[in-house]
């Protein structure tokens, strides 16, 4: 007959061996739910129900193995877990949980360095996911999670990145502020190369715009003529560009008072004319030196991706170089002015 003391013995051996064999089940889960959707309904549902799945097993995981090797990582899988369902939900408890869970994995002691800056890293991303687009008081919490980060983890090769991304939801003096700090962190020579092309576009801001490339029908433009102008950077094999440019033709926009020119980064000027008189622009001007990306007018301005939606004032003096998302704030700002 086997002793009490024998299986307990048994049981506390085999519990390094269930903690791996189980954890990798946790790991199987991120190829996603094995079932093909047909609908969109159906993969909300689906992806629904996989989050559900995650979250049970990696609390049955946490109970079963505490103080286990797996333990932070757990945590942390089950804090993005939370974020998730919450924005698919729509229930922003879920969001707040996670936060608080993210906020306490930064303060544990027992974990590494490198795991509070795991966690820190994805608190900003989602406190970022979850400020985009609001209220500048928000905003600053956002910038001021980047910057702590910045400064906990100064050797993270992430906290450039940080900076860069945080900046993008910032004006413009406070964009500058955040890319200069990025700069001397960043070690990545894509990254640098995106920081200065995102300086080059703010240099333009108060600067007179000249159209320094040719229409495609022969006509030379200016951009001072006396309304403002809505400049759209796009290719033709751009989908989100085209997406972009028919949402902005349905806005309720006061377009009898504002000028639109589109700039082709495209390599066949009358491809591109094609293209937008296909997609119903056909009243568009469009400027295209068949150069691309690679045309010295388009590299000095500092563009690095499309749809690219630029706005001057009556004088032909740019205003912003970041109008994709806000474009109508910044219409009634500039045909207020005098």
């Amino acid at each position: 007959m086997i002793s009490r003391s024998l299986v307990l013995l048994f049981l506390f051996a085999i519990q390094p061996v269930l903690a791996v064999v189980e954890w990798q089940d946790i790991l199987a889960l991120d190829a996603g739910p094995p079932q093909k959707p047909a609908t969109a309904e159906e993969a909300r549902s689906l992806g629904i129900a996989h989050l559900e799945r995650t979250e049970r097993l990696l609390r049955q995981f946490l109970e079963a193995h505490p103080g286990s090797p797996q333990e932070f990582e757990a945590r942390l899988r089950l804090a993005s877990v939370d974020a998730a369902r919450g924005k698919i939900l729509n229930r922003q408890s879920l969001v707040d949980q996670s936060m608080r869970s993210l906020a306490d994995l930064e303060k544990d002691v027992r974990a590494t360095r490198s795991q509070r800056a795991d966690a820190a890293f994805r608190r900003v991303s989602l406190l970022m996911q979850s400020l985009q687009g609001l209220e500048i008081p928000r905003r600053e919490d956002l910038v001021h999670a980047a910057r702590r980060f910045k400064n906990l983890h100064p050797s993270d090769p992430r906290a450039a990145r940080v900076l860069v991304e945080v900046a993008t939801v910032c004006d413009a003096p406070q964009r500058r502020e955040l890319l200069e700090e990025a700069l001397p962190l960043a070690r990545e020579e894509a990254l640098q190369r995106r920081i200065a092309d995102d300086l080059r576009r703010l240099e333009q801001i108060g600067r007179s715009l000249k159209f320094d490339i040719p229409s495609a029908d022969g006509r030379s433009l200016s951009a001072a003529g006396g309304r403002p102008t809505i400049v759209i950077f796009w290719a033709s094999d751009s989908l989100p560009c085209l997406l972009w440019m028919r949402s902005f033709r349905q806005a309720r926009l006061p377009l009898s008072q504002v000028r639109v020119v589109t700039v082709s980064l495209d390599t066949d000027p009358a491809a591109a004319r094609r293209a937008l008189d296909d997609a119903g622009f056909g009243d568009w001007p469009i400027l295209c030196d068949g150069k691309g990306w690679n045309g010295p007018w388009v590299r000095s301005l500092g563009l690095n991706a499309l749809p690219s939606v630029w706005i001057t004032d009556r004088q032909g003096i740019v205003r912003t170089t970041d109008a994709r998302n806000n474009f109508e704030p910044w219409l009634r700002k500039v045909l207020s002015s005098p």
